[in-house]
């Protein structure tokens, strides 16, 4: 295992995957969640796969409590967040359903939806890659899959929309 000392080092740490803190590729959001909850984890000792995202966390916690999250706060609407409960994964290795996971981080942005992943540096191209087969990102099939990536850039640009006129309400 490896010492991480300081950003100097975390692409190094997360080996071999792509990029660090900061960029939204694989070495920059990939990050272990370790759980530990005897009374409440049957599984001991096991690593599942499923993605995660700190979006996640809210619901998780209220589905453990089983807590309903409001509707609405001082009568006016709370919007539906974006994050899903981890408590199946908890359980066994399971594919956590969603639509997709979306980032936007210093103008780094990305989508994943199934085991597609769009990304792209801030200013450069989109790249396109199937982590089902290539986590490392280090053959991007934008090129190869035109159709699959406009489509998936369509959806980030589509999400950007939604949550921009949503901070625009809250505003």
């Amino acid at each position: 295992s490896y010492l991480c000392l300081g950003p100097g080092f975390a692409s190094v740490c997360n080996t071999p995957f792509r990029r660090h803190k900061t960029w939204v590729h694989e070495g920059g959001i990939s990050t272990p969640f370790i759980a530990h909850w005897p009374a409440g984890i049957a599984a001991k000792g096991e690593l599942h796969d499923t993605p995660a995202h700190f979006i996640d966390f809210v619901p998780t916690v209220l589905d453990l409590f089983g807590i309903e999250k409001p509707k609405d706060w001082k009568g006016m609407p709370i919007p539906a967040g974006p994050g899903k409960s981890l408590v199946p994964a908890f359980a066994k290795d399971v594919t956590v359903t969603r639509d997709f996971l979306w980032w936007l981080h210093d103008g780094h942005r990305a989508i994943r939806v199934g085991d597609w992943k769009l990304v792209s540096a801030a200013g450069t191209p989109w790249e396109l890659y199937d982590l089902r087969h290539d986590r490392a990102e280090s053959n991007n099939l934008a090129a190869e899959r035109p159709e699959h990536a406009a489509e998936l850039a369509a959806e980030w640009n589509r999400q950007l929309a939604e949550y921009s006129k949503l901070a625009a309400k809250s505003g």
